[in-house]
């Protein structure tokens, strides 16, 4: 029986350890940490619902992940400006689900280790793997970081969505709260040493908003990297998951990235077919356009933002306004170098060497 390692319990590696233990492989994972899911402390997180036509719920069910956790779907959302404008937004179809992060009964992490033990796969915590089959260990470097706080409260549901550059430069902040729980976000793209002033600008801000109570705080940091590769593979190894780079460039949803190229790579091992062909198949497109849609946020300033408010308001349906920003076109196409040039990524990068950031060499 052929024997696979994977380095990494997150959703990515767990994933591509149930797939690949179901088609009948032994397989054995690696963690350095201590459990699952030790870099979340229950935080609320929302799985994208609008780049494709595909449900998520329906990709789940598609690649073998059964959803026996928390997972709500999220119709609404509404977003405040840097004026402190309101601006509702609705969709027929979910816009996300929103799951909670952690090694906890019910949350999305626990949830996968216990299937992934039911299937027979060996998990080795408190170890690094040397040479791994998959590797998911994760971002190894910081492009943006955030910090959340996850707490009780009696607030009532709701989902705020802060632009603000002044608040949350370059990023976004946030505050979910469904079933008495919440977790309030700040994450940045630039200035990292000011996370903590900016938490608490954004803090402040929100509970100006809609104020609400906080109990029983729990706090954590957590960085982000995303880029595209040019390819997926270096040695003898799959990089899938944020190891990869596989992110949104512009509000950093990954988990969808994370369960298919999980999959995608336990399915190249499974049949032999090449892990770059089929992770480019299935979502390269998105990712280009995401580099796009970045240097937008970043750059476009508040025209840009005010008429971007304009046409998701005329399109009624946030959820088919969003669906068609992850839609390539031709002129899409040819502004995505333009983009990268925006973006300061034509010359250098601090990824590893077969990033597709980096020039070619001639």
């Amino acid at each position: 029986m052929k024997k696979i390692t994977i380095a990494g319990a997150g959703p990515s590696g767990l994933c591509a350890a149930i797939s690949l233990a179901r088609a009948g492989l032994q397989v054995q994972v690696q963690e350095k940490e201590k459990n699952a899911g030790t870099r979340w402390v229950g935080s609320f997180q929302c799985l994208e619902n609008t780049s494709c036509d595909e449900d998520f719920l329906e990709m789940l069910e598609r690649i073998g992940i059964k959803k026996d956790f928390y997972c709500k779907p999220l119709y609404g959302v509404e977003v405040i400006d840097g004026k402190g404008a309101s601006h509702p937004f609705s969709s027929a179809r979910p816009l996300w689900y929103l799951i909670r992060r952690g090694n906890e009964k019910g949350m999305l992490d626990y949830s996968l280790k216990k299937q992934a033990i039911k299937t027979g796969v060996k998990l080795k915590f408190g170890t690094q793997a040397k040479d791994a089959n998959i590797l998911a260990t994760g971002p190894s470097f910081a492009e943006g970081i955030a910090r959340e706080m996850v707490f009780e409260t009696n607030a009532k549901d709701q989902f705020l969505l802060l632009l603000d550059n002044t608040i949350a430069p370059k990023g976004y902040a946030y505050l979910l709260i469904a079933d008495k729980t919440a977790t309030l976000c700040v994450a940045i793209m630039k200035d990292f040493s000011g996370i903590n002033k900016y938490f608490e600008l954004a803090r402040s801000k929100l509970a100006q908003i809609s104020p609400f109570n906080v109990k029983n705080p729990k706090y954590k940091t957590n960085f982000v990297s995303f880029h595209i590769p040019s390819s997926a593979k270096r040695d003898s190894s799959l990089y899938v998951g944020e190891a990869a780079g596989f992110q949104d460039f512009v509000f950093g949803f990954g988990l969808r990235y994370a369960f298919l190229s999980g999959y995608l790579a336990a399915k190249s091992i499974i049949d032999g077919s090449d892990y770059d062909s089929l992770w480019k198949k299935e979502f390269a497109s998105r990712l280009e356009l995401g580099i796009l849609n970045r240097a937008l946020y970043e750059f476009g300033g508040d025209s840009a933002f005010a008429n971007l408010i304009s046409q998701a308001e005329k399109e009624k349906d946030f959820g088919k306004f969003l669906h068609s920003l992850s839609k390539p076109t031709l002129a899409k196409g040819f502004l995505t170098p333009f983009a990268k040039h925006l973006l300061g990524r034509n010359n250098s990068c601090n990824h590893a060497a077969n990033c597709a950031w980096r020039p070619k060499k001639r």
